[in-house]
């Protein structure tokens, strides 16, 4: 597999963004998958509380505090939200009834975690670095099963279908495992480059995910051939800026894009009509180095946010030039 080239374009975004005073906090220099949204409120961290902000009307919300711990993971889906913590802390919040839910998983620290639906009973996956992902029956809170790996487990993501999980972790291994009521099998196991992983994400149909990687590459997978079809470094790779923290497939067909974001400074959006075209956007000089604590869609996948410093950015896609020959979608 060669590494792609990209064609550079700068039509996928529209011209400027809107600056959105807000702070968002990462707790670990590798773990920068910390903005959220969740009914157009953006979800994320600032010391040991969870915060909504909706980018519309600019009110804010706290959705929790006094944690215990500060946050290295979360999500917020199905009506719920989870929060993981570095000493293996485990806050769940059921968000219409405001019934909190905290206990210690007993492991290392909780690097992502990720609620879906298993066929109507809502589970949430806690990728730990004791080697395990433990997955957890939102109605009782009791622990499933625990899915051993021969790696700390850095993240995971279900297929949009249901039917495939693909995880990630230290070192340059990719399982990928068939879902069959309580049993997770491992099916295949993929390699990335020379680094572990750090962001698994999934196209709208399930034939396709993306894992962006410590060694600064966006690796593509087809799970109907089983191989990996496109290998895409990073504007600022080789190097530590060049490091891929997290990468998303959009949602809405007709756009056809994924984006991504390096460690510092930069991130990139891909067409993935042919995987031949990016746009990459540079957040600060040369001189002077950007954090990066997160990215996330809105929920119409229209715009962009990036939380950057002490400020979200918000970017707008250019939905008409997308839209040409969306008849092409692979997405």
């Amino acid at each position: 597999m060669t590494f792609q080239n990209l064609k550079e374009i700068n039509n996928m975004l529209n011209p400027g963004y809107k600056t959105h005073n807000i702070s968002v906090s990462i707790q670990h220099w590798q773990l920068r998958d910390m903005l959220k949204i969740h009914e157009n409120n953006l979800i994320f961290a600032q010391g040991d509380k969870i915060c909504g902000y909706d980018p519309d009307t600019k009110e804010s919300t706290i959705f929790t505090e006094n944690l215990g711990f500060y946050p290295t993971s979360l999500c917020c889906d199905h009506g719920y939200l989870a929060v993981g913590g570095q000493k293996s802390q485990l806050c769940i919040v059921e968000l219409q009834s405001k019934k909190t839910f905290s206990t210690n998983l007993q492991g290392s620290i909780n690097n992502a975690v990720q609620i879906y639906n298993h066929n109507g009973e809502l589970r949430l996956m806690v990728c730990n670095n004791d080697h395990t992902i433990k997955v957890i029956n939102l109605s009782n809170n009791e622990n499933i099963c625990n899915i051993s790996h021969p790696f700390p487990v850095n993240n995971c993501q279900i297929s949009n279908d249901g039917k495939l999980l693909a995880s990630v972790g230290d070192t340059n291994d990719v399982y990928l495992y068939a879902i069959e009521d309580n049993n997770y099998r491992l099916i295949h196991n993929f390699k990335l480059i020379n680094d572990g992983g750090f962001k698994v994400t999934w196209n709208t149909t399930s034939n396709l995910f993306s894992v962006a990687t410590q060694d600064g590459y966006i690796c593509v997978y087809d799970v109907r051939n089983l191989e990996k079809i496109h290998v895409i470094p990073t504007k600022q790779t080789p190097g530590l800026k060049g490091a891929c923290r997290t990468v998303m497939f959009n949602r809405k067909r007709s756009l056809d894009i994924l984006f991504y974001t390096e460690h510092m400074s930069s991130f990139g959006i891909i067409d993935t009509r042919t995987f031949s075209k990016r746009q990459t956007v540079l957040l600060s000089q040369a001189d002077r180095d950007t954090q990066i604590s997160g990215a996330v869609f809105s929920e119409c996948n229209e715009r962009i946010f990036v939380a950057v410093d002490d400020k979200i950015l918000e970017y707008t896609i250019n939905t008409p030039s997308r839209r040409v020959s969306s008849d092409y979608s692979i997405n």
